[in-house]
């Protein structure tokens, strides 16, 4: 059996205070600021069981400022289910998305995110898709990934031509106008069925881990494609540092993690690794786990952990 290292985390944060009657939707996980966007009713958090349209929702926005303070930042009421928070950099405001999208005609399509400044207040509305993975933001651009149901059709989006998640990753200005298409790009060769990780690095380079090849993709400031190959099955996790990624085991073990490092055309396997409470030794279940860079957040009983690959990588002296 190979060996596995155990990485003691300290819980950053204790979310008891606003999560008691309400369900953790989203965490935005930046450089020194947690964003979390909490709603007022117990949902469901599974992609078959998002909603589209239910009862007006109470959704609300917390911002955890310099890793010790929590501060309520806006409400927002909206009849549309919200499953993404993103917090946008240059100004105050946020970017809030519906996963699932209707599609009923060319001139009736619903608009499944919104933008809102600090005060709750509603400023654009845009159209992203059906089947919506996960949503990234770099200088300005919004790049969104989708599951299978987004990239061959569902709700209405039976026409591959009217099809927004046909491309599988997507690039949208801040106005909604598609900027980039990977499989109308790259499709003959590497074809994206479902998108299961996607980030952005330090140095503003996609990575792609997509469904059925799981090779990975990455893509540069240009979005010129490179590929590797990565002995991983199924992960859903990618962290980017340096010459390092960390992914989940996949469809074997979603809490055992490995550290790969880029040899070439390659990423190979450097270790096993298993995160624990520094306080009890009890391993984190990777249930709610959220990404961003080399940040990794998990939520486990009202309690927000967060660590870094780069942090990881240092304190084991594997850089």
């Amino acid at each position: 059996m190979d060996e596995i290292l155990d990485i003691k985390i300290t819980p950053h944060y204790d979310l008891s205070e606003i999560s008691n009657k309400r369900d953790i939707v989203d965490i935005d996980c930046r450089e020194d600021d947690i964003y979390i966007l909490i709603k007022q009713k117990q949902r469901i958090s599974t992609k078959s069981n998002y909603d589209i349209n239910s009862s007006t929702n109470s959704y609300h926005i917390y911002l955890i400022k310099n890793n010790k303070d929590i501060v309520h930042i806006c409400s927002i009421n909206n009849t549309m289910d919200v499953h993404f928070l993103r917090r946008l950099k240059d100004n105050d405001d946020f970017l809030l998305v519906c996963a699932r999208c209707r599609f009923y005609s060319c001139n009736n399509i619903e608009k499944n995110a919104f933008i809102v400044n600090s005060s709750g207040e509603i400023k654009k509305t845009l159209v992203l898709g059906d089947g919506i993975e996960d949503i990234k933001i770099e200088n300005q651009i919004i790049w969104v990934s989708y599951f299978d149901e987004g990239v061959f059709g569902n709700f209405g989006w039976d026409n591959p031509n009217h099809r927004i998640g046909a491309d599988g990753l997507v690039a949208f200005t801040m106005n909604g106008e598609k900027a980039y298409g990977y499989n109308s790009k790259c499709g003959n060769e590497h074809f994206i069925s479902d998108c299961y990780a996607f980030n952005i690095d330090d140095n503003g380079e996609k990575w792609i881990y997509s469904y059925d090849e799981f090779i990975l993709c990455k893509l540069n400031r240009n979005n010129q494609e490179k590929y590797y190959f990565c002995d991983n099955i199924g992960g859903s996790l990618l962290l980017v540092y340096s010459d390092y990624i960390l992914m989940d085991g996949g469809y074997k073990n979603r809490d055992l993690l490995t550290i790969y490092k880029r040899n070439k055309d390659n990423f190979i396997k450097t270790i096993d690794i298993r995160l624990l409470c520094n306080t009890s030794n009890k391993k984190l279940e990777m249930i709610k786990r959220y990404y961003n860079k080399d940040i990794l957040i998990v939520y486990e009983n009202n309690i927000i952990y967060k660590t870094r690959l780069s942090d990881i990588l240092e304190q084991k002296s594997l850089i």
